[in-house]
């Protein structure tokens, strides 16, 4: 992308720059995206101090290319009021990742779920590690915005998937390895041999 590029990418925004605001809305529209699952990581949230587990799924092509969506189900038996957790939100983030999981190959165990129920900061540093092994893998991701009575400048994103075939690894036989049989150099280099 050209500079001239990105101006036109701003015009089309209608930045205002009277209002102040430099940094635009990055979350991706609405749509249909090839993903890649990036992460999963467990970690807290600094001002509530809640753990949670985020999957990060990254478009691979098409406009968006490069872009990232974070989508972050809960497991946690109370609200950080201390309330219980609706269930039909509990709910919801089983099927997401059970959903996320069955699209890379990955069978998610019930007992992530049942840790969950006394002790969630286990259950997701179970799922962080039990997704290692499927980073890399391919899903087509389909979001969707629905209106947020509460916060509407805040659309809640649904998501729904579907299977992708995976890209193929290359394979390389040995007559075609450019570095079959180099043992290396016998030449040692220090750090005075470098020009900086």
């Amino acid at each position: 992308m050209s500079i001239l590029d990105a101006l036109n990418d701003v015009k089309k925004e209608n930045f205002d720059p009277n209002k102040g605001k430099v940094t635009s809305d990055l979350q991706l529209p609405a749509g249909k995206y090839n993903v890649s699952l990036q992460e999963v990581n467990h970690s807290v949230w600094q001002k509530s101090g809640t753990d949670y587990i985020r999957f990060t799924m990254q478009v691979i092509n098409g406009k968006y290319a490069g872009r990232q969506e974070f989508i972050t189900p809960t497991l946690a038996p109370k609200t950080a009021s201390g309330k219980d957790m609706p269930s039909f939100v509990l709910a919801q983030s089983i099927k997401t990742i059970a959903v996320i999981g069955a699209m890379v190959g990955c069978q998610v165990p019930d007992s992530v779920f049942q840790k969950a129920d006394t002790n969630v900061t286990d259950a997701y540093e179970d799922l962080a590690n039990l997704f290692q092994d499927y980073l890399g893998k391919t899903m087509i991701m389909n979001l969707k915005l629905s209106a947020n009575k509460k916060d509407p400048d805040r659309p809640y994103r649904n998501y729904s998937f579907e299977k992708m075939e995976q890209p193929k690894e290359a394979s390389v036989d040995d007559k075609e390895d450019p570095f079959k049989g180099n043992a290396g150099s016998e030449v040692q280099i220090n750090d005075d041999d470098l020009p900086f």
